[in-house]
């Protein structure tokens, strides 16, 4: 029977303005499933509006977002850089009212989801500034901390990626003891997925454990030992035919 793994979903949330370090993410959660998924049982599922996301209809574009990503997620990732995003009915961007709805979730029940916010201090090209939008981040960033967060900068993309690495291996190692309580309902905590083998390997059910080998291995003993008996009765009744013989 193959294995069962914990699936943690992680949202991507940001203007269109950071797709290097949204692919980013998603390059790291590939290269976490691949080293370790297997070893800690726990893989990532990431969720990008841009990917995940169909066209629909709803009271707004951020609706059709909100009724199709719903609260289905156990880590909230927000990066900001140059521009805050569009006004939503509810919010000042998109990315606000996603991590609204995070950061209510939060409140509710600090250990149902962890919430991880970047802040880009990239340089920025002079045709990129806008003011407005830079003063909304600001305030954004003023809001976060004063609602309790600790957030993250980073000055290149390199620097994004050792920092992501670190920070969701952190979460993974700390999931079903400080947080995501394991046993709790499917709609807010991962969900056991079956085990999909690596492509060019052996599948789990192919692959024996520990367990295993030492019962392949106690098995090959008998058997060899079963051999050496018969072998031994053999060499003394061929003795005491050449006796009888003689």
């Amino acid at each position: 029977m193959a294995n069962q793994f914990a699936l943690l979903r992680l949202l991507i949330s940001s203007p269109d303005d950071v797709a290097d370090e949204r692919a980013i993410i998603e390059e790291v959660i590939e290269e976490y499933n691949k080293t370790w998924g297997r070893s800690t049982g726990i893989l990532l599922d990431p969720i990008d509006w841009e990917k995940d996301v169909v066209p629909g209809f709803g009271s707004d574009p951020q609706n059709v977002v909100n009724e199709q990503v719903a609260d289905r997620y156990d880590i909230y990732v927000g990066i900001l850089w140059t521009r805050f995003g569009t006004p939503t009915p509810r919010a000042g961007s998109g990315t606000e009212e996603e991590f609204n709805r995070a950061y209510a979730r939060f409140q509710q029940d600090p250990t149902a989801l962890r919430i991880m916010f970047y802040f880009s201090d990239r340089s920025i090209v002079p045709s990129q500034q806008d003011g407005e939008q830079l003063t909304r981040i600001n305030q954004f960033r003023t809001k976060i901390a004063g609602q309790g967060g600790l957030y993250s900068t980073y000055d290149s993309l390199d620097d994004f990626r050792n920092q992501v690495r670190g920070h969701l291996a952190r979460q993974v190692q700390t999931w079903g003891s400080v947080w995501g309580e394991p046993q709790g309902p499917a709609r807010d905590r991962p969900s056991p997925v079956p085990d999909e083998p690596t492509p060019g390997a052996a599948s789990q059910e192919d692959e024996p454990g520990y367990l295993d080998l030492v019962e392949k291995t106690a098995a090959a003993m008998d058997e060899a030992n079963q051999a050496v008996t018969r072998i031994g009765e053999s060499i003394a009744t061929l003795g005491q035919d050449m006796q009888t013989r003689t």
